[in-house]
């Protein structure tokens, strides 16, 4: 079950709001984990996960989108979420589809594409360690 490059950095993103390190990209694309179960592994990430569910969503919208959440959006997911219809990790691989306004579709590329830069140029193993 390996996961795409895309995918990772999109997890690394959305949940951390900065793109994945050479040894963390490594290390996901060789787990056996479906990428909601790799989703699920990083909010409950130590900094991440001791956050209130409200705070999460927010910060995943703000980190792939770069606005806050509507109300709307903040009580569909919560409502799914707590009613145990869905992850916080099946919501964050919901959000990578970005199913939403072209705006929400460009800053998801944006951000994909930089972090996918910055990653390229960190190549040496004295880089990767001082990142």
């Amino acid at each position: 079950m390996l996961q795409s490059h895309d995918d990772i950095q999109k997890l690394y993103i959305g949940v951390l709001g900065r793109p994945a390190d050479l040894f963390g990209m490594n290390y996901w694309k060789q787990a056996d984990l479906t990428l909601v179960q790799m989703a699920d592994n990083f909010v409950q990430n130590a900094n991440f996960g001791s956050m209130p569910l409200e705070q999460r969503i927010d910060t995943i919208y703000q980190n792939f989108f770069g606005r806050q959440v509507d109300f709307g959006g903040l009580q569909y997911w919560s409502g799914v979420i707590h009613q145990g219809k869905i992850s916080l990790g099946g919501m964050l691989v919901s959000m990578m589809g970005v199913s939403g306004s072209g705006v929400d579709q460009a800053n998801v590329s944006n951000k994909l594409f930089a972090a996918n830069t910055f990653l390229a140029h960190i190549d040496t193993t004295s880089e990767s360690i001082a990142y």
